[in-house]
């Protein structure tokens, strides 16, 4: 890097900061299984563990993701009992953005969140809104919700860098969704 002063320098060693931002894509995912919440809760007092019923290899999964400055990790009960009754207990979906490299993160752009078809997001900590993407972010066989403002996050994004957001799994159309 080449750099030129209008008015010179005096000889001399100086210090020189430097700072770069640039935009980096984050990905996550993690493996969910769904089941009936009544069929799900009458297994269990039948002392049945719902995995032996299915050829199901991971049975604690955990999120996967994408190498970058930040890490998406989301948490989320497995196996997923859903019903459409509203008075019982919705599962939770977590996710939190984790900083990992040197630096800080400056700016939150953007936070989507894609769930099966039949499924959506409720009860959120922030407000999710659910959004049409184009061809370029729509992924078949899902629905995308997407934060709908990044201005309270990053207004605490200097002082804690790790950020959570959490909301409620609900079953719109249990049709939809292969158990």
């Amino acid at each position: 890097m080449q750099c030129n002063f209008d008015r010179g320098l005096d000889k001399g060693a100086r210090r020189v900061n430097f700072t770069a931002g640039f935009d980096f894509p984050t990905e996550a995912y993690i493996r969910a299984y769904f089941m009936d919440r009544q069929q799900l809760i009458s297994l269990y007092d039948a002392g049945i563990d719902p995995y032996s019923l299915y050829p199901v290899e991971e049975k604690n999964p955990v999120s996967v993701a994408t190498v970058g400055p930040v890490k998406i990790a989301i948490s989320i009960e497995s196996p997923i009992g859903l019903s459409e009754r509203k008075d019982i207990p919705l599962p939770i979906l977590g996710v939190t953005l984790e900083p990992v490299w040197k630096g800080h993160v400056s700016e939150l752009k953007q936070l989507i969140v894609y769930v099966p078809e039949g499924i959506k997001l409720d009860l959120c900590d922030h407000k999710f809104e659910q959004v049409s993407l184009g061809a370029k972010y729509a992924k078949k066989g899902y629905t995308a919700y997407k934060l709908a403002s990044t201005d309270i996050i990053n207004e605490r994004i200097q002082r804690y860098p790790y950020q959570s957001f959490r909301c409620a799994i609900v079953s719109s159309d249990l049709s939809l969704i292969h158990i």
